[in-house]
């Protein structure tokens, strides 16, 4: 099985690759921001250890998390947001990886059976989900706060799969390692702001602004194998990915 890491900044377009993948090649996607949101959900590690750093003032009143609350600590404080990505980060990538693993010997693991976890928590604006999620996926070193937590659920994965794609923010030395190739998919800066403005509603300052607090190209390369410009049409980013994965000896 072939484990392809996706990373691109903001309005990239990675959503489209992923779905390329998926339907042409019949790819199990795994979405690190999703697996931090199932490892955010009452009884898991990341929730526990949230609680007992933050308190219980991060708790909605059935236990879930209240994104919006912590969002606002997040904004306000760099050191917790910093906390949070040292409690968050290894565990998402240590599931990522037990999952990918799972998959290699044909095992169970833990996510949907189309690769999507499920959206816990309140509801919250786009700066605010894009600070949490970060929070989740930034390189980071580990808080040690000692938990007793149960498993992620899991359920049975398919022995045909052949191919995984694996979508992050951003991979660093460690994380890469998980992937046989990583993929950055690439945009010109204003495809992007189009790409946000007719998506999100958003300003094109805000695009602008979003786009510049983002990690730069040459950051992003640094941990890539393979550049996909998605500037142009699905068929044509359609025609790079078959070719790109031609070269591997995988077909549709």
């Amino acid at each position: 099985m072939k484990v392809i890491g996706v990373t691109g900044g903001v309005g990239s377009g990675k959503s489209r690759v992923l779905a390329i993948l998926k339907e042409d090649f019949g790819a199990k996607i795994i979405l690190a921001d999703e697996v931090a949101r199932q490892l955010e959900e009452p009884g898991q590690p990341g929730l526990i250890r949230l609680t007992r750093y933050f308190g219980k003032e991060i708790l909605e009143e059935d236990g879930t998390l209240d994104r919006v609350r912590l969002a606002t600590i997040i904004f306000r404080d760099e050191k917790a947001l910093e906390a949070v990505n040292r409690m968050i980060h290894p565990l998402v990538w240590e599931t990522i990886k037990e999952m990918v693993s799972s998959m290699r010997t044909s095992r169970n693991v833990g996510m949907s059976q189309n690769g999507r976890l499920p959206h816990t928590g309140g509801k919250l604006t786009a700066a605010e989900e894009s600070v949490v999620t970060a929070a989740a996926l930034e390189p980071a070193e580990q808080i040690i706060v000692p938990v007793s937590a149960p498993p992620v659920p899991s359920v049975s994965m398919p022995e045909s799969v052949c191919l995984t794609a694996v979508e992050s923010a951003l991979f660093n030395g460690q994380t890469r390692s998980i992937c046989d190739q990583v993929w950055l998919i690439d945009a010109s800066d204003e495809n992007r702001i189009r790409r946000l403005m007719e998506n999100r509603g958003y300003s094109r300052e805000k695009c602008i602004s979003i786009i510049k607090n983002q990690k730069s190209r040459e950051e992003f390369l640094e941990f890539c194998d393979v550049v996909i410009n998605n500037d142009g049409s699905i068929e044509q980013v359609r025609q790079k990915i078959h070719e790109q994965l031609g070269k591997q000896g995988i077909s549709r």
